[in-house]
């Protein structure tokens, strides 16, 4: 029996058109989200550079 949770992964699949990676990933990462992205639809993963309007914090 499927479960709400099921239910609102199943919602957010219908809808999904791609993974946006930000930063350098990894290949490996990069495949993992792809694999993820097929199950879930399309199997698009966009993959942007970090920019000004990002702000990275130093925690430390």
């Amino acid at each position: 029996m499927p479960t709400p949770f099921h239910a609102i992964m199943r919602a957010i699949a219908n809808h999904m058109r791609s993974i946006e990676l930000f930063g350098r990933p990894s290949a490996a990462l990069v495949e993992q989200f792809r694999a993820k992205s097929k199950l879930l639809g399309s199997g698009t993963v966009i993959i942007r550079d970090l920019h000004a309007g990002f702000a990275r914090l130093g925690l430390g």
